[in-house]
C-alpha cells in the first residue's frame, strides 16, 4: 500500500459555506502563527514566533487521512475539505516541509542559519546609518530609549526597523545567500513538538506524520517575527502584544486560485451536504470556479461527480 497520495488534501475548520467560498474565490492565504525554537550562539534556547502567510496541504493516502482530518476539522463528524491534483500543487511552487529532529545535524544547520540571519539583520540596520538613513542604530534597535515610539504605531506590521519584528526577504534588503536562507527557513518544522490551538497546548504532537506541503507566496517581502529577546519585561510584552494584535486581525495576504480540473475530490460531512452542494453548483448563478468558467456542457456534472461524503469515506477506511 502506498504511503503517499496522488493528491494533496486541505481540510477546513469551516462548514459547507467554507467549501462554497473556496470554490468561488480560492484558498485564503492567511497568516499562520508558527512557533519554533533555536539555539543561540551562547547555547541558550530562543523561542521565536513567525507570522507566515501560507496554505497547507497534506500528502496522505485516503486510508490514513482519518485522524488528520478529525484533528484539523471542527468536529469528528463535520469534516470538509478538498483533494487537489499534485500537478496543480507543483505548478504553484508548493514544497513538502523539511522535518528536523531536535538533536540532529539538520537542527544544528537551522540554528546556524537563524543566528546568521539575526547577525545580518543587525548588520543591515547598521549599514543603513552609513548610507544616509536618518535613523541611528540606537533608534533602530528595540531595547533603547525610543523603543515605544518605534513599536507603538498603528501600522506595526509594515515597520521594518524593529529587530525581532521582521526578517527581510527581498534582494533589496540583503542579497544572495541571505534571501535564499530566509526562504529556506519557511519550510522547516520539528518532527514533533507542542501544538498550540488557541489557549490550549497539545504536548508532543507528531508533526512528521502530517506529511505537510506548503504554499508560500514567492514575492513575500518580509515576515513578522516575535522572539523572546533579552529586553525589559514591559518592552517584551509590548512586542508580544503588537504581534498578537496583528494575528488577531488575521489579515489575508491573497487568494490561491485553481480550476475545476485541479480538483480531484470535494469532501463534505454527510449525504445531506452532498445534495446541498450539488444544488449549489447546479444553480444557474454558479458560473465559475475561482473565475474559471464551468458553463460549458458537462463541466458542472464533472465537478459534481467529485463530491464525496465523509461518512461514506470513513466506512471504507475503517
Amino acid at each position: 500500500m502506498s504511503i503517499t497520495s496522488s493528491f494533496l488534501y486541505h481540510f477546513t475548520g469551516g462548514k459547507l459555506a467554507a467549501i462554497q467560498g473556496i470554490l468561488q474565490t480560492g484558498y485564503r492565504i492567511s497568516f499562520s502563527d508558527e512557533i519554533e525554537y533555536f539555539q543561540d550562539q551562547d547555547g541558550s534556547m530562543i523561542k521565536e514566533r513567525r507570522a507566515i502567510p501560507m496554505v497547507c496541504f497534506c500528502d496522505l493516502p485516503i486510508s490514513q487521512i482519518r485522524s488528520h482530518a478529525n484533528f484539523y476539522s471542527t468536529s469528528k463528524s463535520e469534516v470538509f475539505g478538498f483533494g487537489m491534483t499534485r500537478s496543480w500543487a507543483e505548478k504553484n511552487g508548493m514544497n513538502p516541509i523539511i522535518y528536523v529532529s531536535p538533536q540532529s545535524y539538520m537542527m544544528g544547520l537551522f540554528n546556524w542559519i537563524n543566528n546568521y540571519l539575526q547577525f545580518q539583520t543587525r548588520k543591515g540596520l547598521i549599514a543603513d546609518v552609513f548610507h544616509g538613513n536618518n535613523k541611528s542604530v540606537l533608534e533602530s534597535l528595540p531595547h533603547y530609549a525610543d523603543f515605544y515610539s518605534t513599536i507603538q504605531q498603528d501600522d506595526y506590521n509594515n515597520n521594518p526597523n524593529v529587530v525581532g519584528a521582521v526578517y527581510p526577504l527581498k534582494d533589496n534588503n540583503f542579497e544572495g545567500m541571505h534571501k535564499d536562507l530566509s526562504r529556506f527557513e519557511l519550510f522547516y518544522k520539528p518532527t514533533h513538538g507542542i501544538y498550540h490551538r488557541g489557549a490550549d497546548q497539545i504536548p508532543d504532537h507528531p508533526y512528521y506524520f502530517e506529511r505537510e506541503w506548503r504554499f508560500i507566496p514567492k514575492n513575500l517581502p518580509r515576515i513578522r517575527v516575535c522572539e523572546e529577546i533579552e529586553i525589559m519585561d514591559d518592552q517584551r510584552n509590548l512586542v508580544k502584544s503588537n504581534y498578537e494584535n496583528f494575528l488577531a486581525k488575521r489579515p489575508i495576504y491573497g487568494q490561491l486560485a485553481f480550476s475545476a480540473d485541479d480538483i480531484d475530490q470535494i469532501i463534505v460531512d454527510n449525504q445531506e451536504s452532498v445534495e446541498a452542494l450539488k444544488a449549489y453548483i447546479s444553480d444557474p448563478n454558479f458560473k465559475s470556479v475561482c473565475g474559471n468558467s464551468v458553463e460549458a456542457p458537462g463541466e458542472k456534472d464533472r465537478l459534481i461527480a467529485k463530491i464525496l461524503a465523509w461518512t461514506a469515506i470513513e466506512k471504507d477506511v475503517h
